[in-house]
Protein backbone atom coordinates (compact mmCIF):
# COMPACT_ATOMS: atom_id res chain seq x y z
CA UNK A 1 0.00 0.00 0.00
CA UNK A 2 1.24 3.53 -0.71
CA UNK A 3 1.93 5.28 2.27
CA UNK A 4 2.12 8.60 1.38
CA UNK A 5 0.23 11.55 2.57
CA UNK A 6 -2.22 13.21 -0.41
CA UNK A 7 -2.05 16.15 -1.54
CA UNK A 8 -4.41 18.93 -0.76
CA UNK A 9 -5.73 18.69 -4.41
CA UNK A 10 -5.85 15.00 -3.49
CA UNK A 11 -7.58 15.88 -0.21
CA UNK A 12 -10.88 17.71 -2.43
CA UNK A 13 -11.54 15.12 -5.00
CA UNK A 14 -11.48 12.21 -2.01
CA UNK A 15 -13.53 14.68 0.12
CA UNK A 16 -16.05 15.60 -2.54
CA UNK A 17 -19.52 14.06 -2.47
CA UNK A 18 -19.30 11.06 -5.29
CA UNK A 19 -22.68 10.10 -6.92
CA UNK A 20 -22.55 6.76 -5.90
CA UNK A 21 -25.39 4.69 -3.73
CA UNK A 22 -24.95 5.47 0.13
CA UNK A 23 -23.46 2.51 2.39
CA UNK A 24 -27.00 2.33 3.95
CA UNK A 25 -27.79 0.42 0.95
CA UNK A 26 -25.52 -1.85 0.73
CA UNK A 27 -25.06 -4.10 4.11
CA UNK A 28 -22.14 -6.11 2.92
CA UNK A 29 -20.44 -2.85 1.73
CA UNK A 30 -21.35 -1.49 5.27
CA UNK A 31 -19.49 -4.85 6.59
CA UNK A 32 -16.37 -4.16 4.24
CA UNK A 33 -15.88 -0.99 5.77
CA UNK A 34 -16.61 -1.95 9.20
CA UNK A 35 -13.95 -4.38 8.91
CA UNK A 36 -11.34 -2.16 7.59
CA UNK A 37 -11.97 0.56 10.56
CA UNK A 38 -11.29 -2.36 13.07
CA UNK A 39 -8.14 -3.61 11.24
CA UNK A 40 -6.86 -0.28 9.90
CA UNK A 41 -7.85 2.66 11.77
CA UNK A 42 -5.48 4.89 13.94
CA UNK A 43 -8.26 5.65 16.27
CA UNK A 44 -9.38 2.61 18.72
CA UNK A 45 -12.72 2.35 17.61
CA UNK A 46 -14.80 -1.44 16.73
CA UNK A 47 -16.31 -2.96 13.70
CA UNK A 48 -19.94 -2.40 15.77
CA UNK A 49 -19.52 1.11 16.09
CA UNK A 50 -18.39 1.16 12.49
CA UNK A 51 -21.47 -0.40 11.37
CA UNK A 52 -24.11 1.63 13.99
CA UNK A 53 -23.15 5.07 12.46
CA UNK A 54 -23.44 3.62 8.43
CA UNK A 55 -26.79 2.07 8.95
CA UNK A 56 -27.61 5.57 10.95
CA UNK A 57 -26.33 8.02 8.73
CA UNK A 58 -24.63 6.14 5.37
CA UNK A 59 -21.57 7.54 4.01
CA UNK A 60 -22.24 11.37 5.13
CA UNK A 61 -21.47 9.79 8.87
CA UNK A 62 -18.11 8.76 7.97
CA UNK A 63 -16.11 11.90 9.22
CA UNK A 64 -18.11 11.17 12.23
CA UNK A 65 -15.45 8.11 12.89
CA UNK A 66 -12.38 9.70 11.16
CA UNK A 67 -12.49 13.25 9.37
CA UNK A 68 -10.23 12.59 6.42
CA UNK A 69 -11.88 9.87 5.70
CA UNK A 70 -13.98 9.33 2.12
CA UNK A 71 -15.56 6.71 0.34
CA UNK A 72 -15.00 7.40 -3.41
CA UNK A 73 -16.22 5.94 -6.76
CA UNK A 74 -13.77 4.06 -8.82
CA UNK A 75 -13.29 7.18 -11.23
CA UNK A 76 -12.48 10.02 -8.32
CA UNK A 77 -10.00 6.65 -7.11
CA UNK A 78 -8.40 6.82 -10.54
CA UNK A 79 -7.95 10.62 -10.04
CA UNK A 80 -6.69 10.31 -6.78
CA UNK A 81 -3.88 7.85 -7.92
CA UNK A 82 -2.79 10.15 -10.48
CA UNK A 83 -2.64 13.53 -8.44
CA UNK A 84 0.17 11.28 -6.26
CA UNK A 85 2.67 11.30 -9.31
CA UNK A 86 5.82 13.80 -9.52
CA UNK A 87 4.41 15.43 -12.61
CA UNK A 88 1.61 17.57 -13.49
CA UNK A 89 -0.62 17.05 -17.15
CA UNK A 90 -0.89 19.91 -18.61
CA UNK A 91 -0.28 22.99 -20.63
CA UNK A 92 2.06 24.68 -17.91
CA UNK A 93 0.32 28.14 -17.52
CA UNK A 94 -1.75 30.20 -15.14
CA UNK A 95 -4.42 32.27 -16.16
CA UNK A 96 -6.31 35.57 -14.20
CA UNK A 97 -9.54 36.67 -14.90
CA UNK A 98 -8.39 40.66 -14.98
CA UNK A 99 -10.86 43.48 -16.47
CA UNK A 100 -12.71 41.72 -18.42
CA UNK A 101 -9.82 39.71 -20.49
CA UNK A 102 -8.33 36.04 -19.61
CA UNK A 103 -4.77 37.01 -19.32
CA UNK A 104 -2.02 35.28 -18.91
CA UNK A 105 -0.38 35.32 -15.10
CA UNK A 106 2.37 33.38 -15.84
CA UNK A 107 4.27 30.47 -17.93
CA UNK A 108 6.46 27.67 -16.59
CA UNK A 109 9.70 27.29 -18.67
CA UNK A 110 9.64 23.98 -20.89
CA UNK A 111 6.03 23.65 -20.64
CA UNK A 112 3.97 23.65 -24.39
CA UNK A 113 2.78 27.44 -23.82
CA UNK A 114 6.07 28.60 -23.40
CA UNK A 115 7.03 26.23 -26.02
CA UNK A 116 4.29 28.02 -28.34
CA UNK A 117 5.36 31.76 -27.92
CA UNK A 118 2.77 32.79 -24.93
CA UNK A 119 4.02 34.94 -22.08
CA UNK A 120 3.03 36.72 -19.51
CA UNK A 121 0.58 39.51 -19.99
CA UNK A 122 -0.73 37.96 -23.17
CA UNK A 123 -4.48 37.91 -23.45
CA UNK A 124 -6.45 34.48 -24.65
CA UNK A 125 -9.03 35.77 -27.25
CA UNK A 126 -10.97 32.33 -28.52
CA UNK A 127 -10.48 29.25 -27.37
CA UNK A 128 -11.13 26.18 -29.97
CA UNK A 129 -12.49 29.21 -32.28
CA UNK A 130 -14.76 30.67 -29.80
CA UNK A 131 -14.46 34.03 -27.81
CA UNK A 132 -13.43 34.48 -24.39
CA UNK A 133 -13.48 37.88 -23.96
CA UNK A 134 -16.00 38.78 -21.14
CA UNK A 135 -16.19 35.20 -20.06
CA UNK A 136 -15.52 34.17 -16.36
CA UNK A 137 -12.42 31.82 -16.04
CA UNK A 138 -14.65 28.40 -15.01
CA UNK A 139 -16.57 28.54 -18.01
CA UNK A 140 -13.76 29.23 -19.83
CA UNK A 141 -11.82 26.47 -18.42
CA UNK A 142 -14.80 23.92 -19.21
CA UNK A 143 -13.86 25.22 -22.89
CA UNK A 144 -10.25 24.44 -22.86
CA UNK A 145 -11.13 21.06 -21.52
CA UNK A 146 -13.46 20.06 -23.80
CA UNK A 147 -10.77 18.01 -25.82
CA UNK A 148 -8.63 16.33 -23.19
CA UNK A 149 -5.81 15.91 -25.72
CA UNK A 150 -5.38 19.34 -27.16
CA UNK A 151 -6.74 23.12 -27.04
CA UNK A 152 -6.68 25.99 -29.76
CA UNK A 153 -6.16 29.38 -28.37
CA UNK A 154 -6.14 32.58 -30.27
CA UNK A 155 -3.54 34.98 -28.30
CA UNK A 156 -3.01 38.28 -28.33
CA UNK A 157 0.81 39.45 -27.14
CA UNK A 158 0.85 43.48 -26.66
CA UNK A 159 4.31 45.68 -27.32
CA UNK A 160 4.53 49.34 -26.76
CA UNK A 161 0.65 50.24 -28.34
CA UNK A 162 1.13 47.35 -30.94
CA UNK A 163 -1.21 44.81 -30.43
CA UNK A 164 -0.01 41.23 -32.55
CA UNK A 165 -2.95 37.81 -32.25
CA UNK A 166 -1.52 34.67 -33.15
CA UNK A 167 -3.07 31.19 -33.12
CA UNK A 168 -2.00 28.16 -31.05
CA UNK A 169 -2.95 24.34 -30.47
CA UNK A 170 -1.46 23.34 -26.78
CA UNK A 171 -1.48 19.57 -26.04
CA UNK A 172 -1.02 18.42 -22.69
CA UNK A 173 1.84 16.92 -21.35
CA UNK A 174 3.21 15.65 -18.39
CA UNK A 175 5.42 18.51 -16.90
CA UNK A 176 7.42 18.81 -13.46
CA UNK A 177 6.90 21.74 -11.36
CA UNK A 178 10.03 22.65 -9.35
CA UNK A 179 9.73 21.70 -6.22
CA UNK A 180 13.16 22.73 -4.61
CA UNK A 181 15.20 26.60 -5.32
CA UNK A 182 17.88 28.46 -3.46
CA UNK A 183 19.18 31.54 -3.45
CA UNK A 184 21.64 34.04 -1.43
CA UNK A 185 20.59 36.67 0.37
CA UNK A 186 22.51 39.42 1.45
CA UNK A 187 24.58 38.72 4.85
CA UNK A 188 25.61 34.96 3.77
CA UNK A 189 21.94 33.68 4.59
CA UNK A 190 20.95 30.55 2.82
CA UNK A 191 17.43 30.51 1.44
CA UNK A 192 15.89 27.47 0.36
CA UNK A 193 12.30 26.71 -0.69
CA UNK A 194 10.92 23.18 -0.90
CA UNK A 195 7.35 23.39 -2.47
CA UNK A 196 6.48 19.64 -2.37
CA UNK A 197 7.78 16.46 -0.86
CA UNK A 198 7.72 14.11 -4.17
CA UNK A 199 9.74 11.13 -4.80
CA UNK A 200 13.09 11.92 -4.73
CA UNK A 201 13.09 15.40 -2.66
CA UNK A 202 16.33 14.41 -0.57
CA UNK A 203 18.62 14.35 -3.47
CA UNK A 204 17.09 17.75 -4.91
CA UNK A 205 17.49 19.39 -1.95
CA UNK A 206 20.92 17.92 -1.33
CA UNK A 207 21.97 19.45 -4.53
CA UNK A 208 20.46 22.80 -3.60
CA UNK A 209 22.35 23.04 0.07
CA UNK A 210 25.74 21.78 -1.54
CA UNK A 211 25.12 25.34 -3.63
CA UNK A 212 24.22 27.57 -0.43
CA UNK A 213 27.19 25.56 1.19
CA UNK A 214 29.70 26.59 -1.24
CA UNK A 215 28.62 29.85 -1.31
CA UNK A 216 29.48 30.14 2.04
CA UNK A 217 26.04 29.98 4.19
CA UNK A 218 26.20 29.15 7.57
CA UNK A 219 22.51 30.24 8.21
CA UNK A 220 19.84 28.43 6.12
CA UNK A 221 16.09 29.67 5.96
CA UNK A 222 13.60 26.68 5.05
CA UNK A 223 10.70 27.80 3.55
CA UNK A 224 7.70 25.35 3.66
CA UNK A 225 4.79 27.58 3.05
CA UNK A 226 2.33 26.05 0.40
CA UNK A 227 4.06 22.47 0.61
CA UNK A 228 0.83 20.46 0.67
CA UNK A 229 1.85 17.61 -1.34
CA UNK A 230 4.17 14.54 0.17
CA UNK A 231 4.89 10.76 0.26
CA UNK A 232 5.91 10.06 3.77
CA UNK A 233 8.28 7.82 2.77
CA UNK A 234 10.53 10.38 1.63
CA UNK A 235 10.80 12.30 4.88
CA UNK A 236 13.22 10.26 6.80
CA UNK A 237 16.15 10.54 4.22
CA UNK A 238 15.04 14.21 3.76
CA UNK A 239 15.59 14.66 7.54
CA UNK A 240 18.29 12.79 7.49
CA UNK A 241 20.49 15.46 5.82
CA UNK A 242 19.69 17.91 9.05
CA UNK A 243 19.58 15.97 11.27
CA UNK A 244 21.90 13.60 13.09
CA UNK A 245 23.51 11.78 16.22
CA UNK A 246 21.31 9.21 15.75
CA UNK A 247 17.58 11.77 17.04
CA UNK A 248 14.12 10.82 16.74
CA UNK A 249 13.10 12.68 13.52
CA UNK A 250 9.16 11.85 13.76
CA UNK A 251 7.11 8.89 15.01
CA UNK A 252 3.41 7.63 13.40
CA UNK A 253 1.35 6.47 16.25
CA UNK A 254 -1.84 4.16 15.71
CA UNK A 255 -4.15 1.91 17.52
CA UNK A 256 -2.98 -0.79 15.27
CA UNK A 257 0.85 -1.55 16.25
CA UNK A 258 1.37 -2.71 12.62
CA UNK A 259 1.18 1.16 11.61
CA UNK A 260 3.50 2.35 14.31
CA UNK A 261 6.84 3.28 13.83
CA UNK A 262 9.88 5.52 14.75
CA UNK A 263 12.39 7.24 12.25
CA UNK A 264 15.83 7.62 13.98
CA UNK A 265 18.27 10.16 12.25
CA UNK A 266 22.02 8.64 11.38
CA UNK A 267 25.04 9.04 13.19
CA UNK A 268 25.90 12.42 10.92
CA UNK A 269 24.48 14.43 8.77
CA UNK A 270 25.27 16.64 6.29
CA UNK A 271 24.24 19.83 7.18
CA UNK A 272 23.75 19.47 11.18
CA UNK A 273 25.94 22.31 11.47
CA UNK A 274 24.25 24.37 10.09
CA UNK A 275 21.78 26.91 11.94
CA UNK A 276 17.93 27.13 10.45
CA UNK A 277 14.84 29.64 10.39
CA UNK A 278 11.39 27.59 9.14
CA UNK A 279 8.74 29.32 7.34
CA UNK A 280 5.22 27.98 7.31
CA UNK A 281 1.85 29.14 6.99
CA UNK A 282 -1.89 27.59 6.49
CA UNK A 283 -1.17 25.72 3.81
CA UNK A 284 1.78 23.99 5.09
CA UNK A 285 0.80 20.52 5.64
CA UNK A 286 1.18 16.70 6.46
CA UNK A 287 5.14 16.31 6.08
CA UNK A 288 5.82 19.37 5.53
CA UNK A 289 4.59 20.11 8.94
CA UNK A 290 6.90 17.15 10.75
CA UNK A 291 9.95 18.86 8.54
CA UNK A 292 9.13 21.99 10.21
CA UNK A 293 8.22 20.60 13.46
CA UNK A 294 11.44 18.35 13.46
CA UNK A 295 14.17 20.95 12.56
CA UNK A 296 12.19 23.33 15.46
CA UNK A 297 12.88 20.32 18.20
CA UNK A 298 16.31 18.88 17.20
CA UNK A 299 18.23 21.92 15.29
CA UNK A 300 16.40 24.68 17.53
CA UNK A 301 15.34 26.45 14.46
CA UNK A 302 12.96 29.13 15.27
CA UNK A 303 9.32 28.91 13.15
CA UNK A 304 8.02 31.73 11.25
CA UNK A 305 4.78 32.77 9.99
CA UNK A 306 0.55 31.40 11.27
CA UNK A 307 -0.25 28.38 12.79
CA UNK A 308 -0.33 25.51 10.65
CA UNK A 309 -3.86 23.22 10.15
CA UNK A 310 -2.37 19.80 11.96
CA UNK A 311 -3.35 17.40 8.96
CA UNK A 312 -0.38 14.92 10.21
CA UNK A 313 -2.46 11.64 9.47
CA UNK A 314 -1.08 8.51 7.30
CA UNK A 315 -3.85 7.66 5.23
CA UNK A 316 -4.48 4.65 3.33
CA UNK A 317 -6.73 3.83 0.34
CA UNK A 318 -8.49 0.24 0.81
CA UNK A 319 -10.79 -1.01 -2.47
CA UNK A 320 -13.88 -2.85 -1.53
CA UNK A 321 -15.58 -5.31 -3.46
CA UNK A 322 -17.88 -2.77 -5.38
CA UNK A 323 -15.04 -1.10 -6.85
CA UNK A 324 -14.82 1.86 -4.59
CA UNK A 325 -11.77 2.62 -2.67
CA UNK A 326 -12.33 3.58 0.98
CA UNK A 327 -9.81 6.02 2.49
CA UNK A 328 -8.84 6.15 6.22
CA UNK A 329 -6.47 7.02 8.61
CA UNK A 330 -4.40 4.55 9.72
CA UNK A 331 -1.91 6.73 12.15
CA UNK A 332 -1.06 10.13 13.16
CA UNK A 333 2.35 11.43 13.01
CA UNK A 334 4.62 13.29 15.44
CA UNK A 335 7.45 15.32 15.85
CA UNK A 336 10.07 14.14 18.43
CA UNK A 337 8.41 15.35 21.71
CA UNK A 338 5.85 13.34 20.73
CA UNK A 339 3.01 16.54 21.19
CA UNK A 340 -0.15 15.58 19.35
CA UNK A 341 -0.36 18.17 16.29
CA UNK A 342 -3.12 16.90 14.54
CA UNK A 343 -6.21 19.05 14.79
CA UNK A 344 -3.67 21.34 16.96
CA UNK A 345 -1.36 22.29 14.03
CA UNK A 346 2.64 23.85 15.03
CA UNK A 347 2.31 27.24 16.45
CA UNK A 348 5.14 29.59 15.37
CA UNK A 349 7.74 31.36 17.62
CA UNK A 350 7.42 34.68 15.45
CA UNK A 351 4.05 34.82 13.97
CA UNK A 352 3.35 36.92 11.04
CA UNK A 353 0.99 39.17 10.26
CA UNK A 354 0.77 39.91 6.04
CA UNK A 355 -1.22 42.27 4.44
CA UNK A 356 -4.13 40.24 2.48
CA UNK A 357 -3.17 42.09 -0.61
CA UNK A 358 0.41 40.23 -0.24
CA UNK A 359 -0.49 37.36 1.15
CA UNK A 360 -2.81 37.31 -2.23
CA UNK A 361 0.24 38.09 -3.87
CA UNK A 362 2.57 35.25 -2.50
CA UNK A 363 -0.83 32.39 -3.71
CA UNK A 364 -0.40 33.76 -7.26
CA UNK A 365 2.67 33.87 -7.51
CA UNK A 366 4.45 31.42 -5.76
CA UNK A 367 4.68 28.18 -7.56
CA UNK A 368 5.65 30.08 -11.04
CA UNK A 369 8.67 32.00 -8.61
CA UNK A 370 11.08 29.35 -7.55
CA UNK A 371 14.41 31.05 -6.17
CA UNK A 372 12.93 34.44 -6.35
CA UNK A 373 12.66 36.72 -2.89
CA UNK A 374 9.09 38.47 -3.72
CA UNK A 375 8.95 41.95 -2.40
CA UNK A 376 7.47 43.07 0.52
CA UNK A 377 7.92 39.35 1.57
CA UNK A 378 7.12 39.62 5.54
CA UNK A 379 7.99 35.92 6.35
CA UNK A 380 11.38 36.01 5.01
CA UNK A 381 11.99 39.39 6.51
CA UNK A 382 11.32 37.73 10.15
CA UNK A 383 13.52 34.77 9.33
CA UNK A 384 16.25 36.77 8.51
CA UNK A 385 16.22 38.74 11.84
CA UNK A 386 15.46 35.54 14.06
CA UNK A 387 18.79 34.49 12.09
CA UNK A 388 20.47 37.22 12.56
CA UNK A 389 20.09 37.11 16.23
CA UNK A 390 21.57 34.02 16.63
CA UNK A 391 25.22 33.06 17.08
CA UNK A 392 27.55 32.51 14.60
Amino acid sequence: MNKSKTSSVLQFLLCAVVAVSGCSRKPDVISQVASVFAENSAYKISAEQVESVLKRDGKDGLPQLDKYCALVGTTEKRLAIMTTSNHTVGVGMMILDRDGYLVVGKVIDGAPAAQSGIKEGDRIINVNDKSVVGMHLPDARKLMSQNPTQVKMTIEHSEGQRAQRFDVILKPVPFEFPTVSSTLLPGGIGYLRIMSLPVGISDKVKNEMDKLVAAGSKKIIVDLRYNSNGELSELPGLLKLFVGDGKTLFSEQSDKPAYSAVYKADAQAPYSAMQYAVIVNTQTVAGAEIVAASLHENASAPVIGVKTPGQVGVQHMFTLSDGRGLKITVALMTPPSGKQLDGQGLLPDAAVIAGEQQEELLKKEWFFSPGKILPGDQYVSQAVEALAGKGK
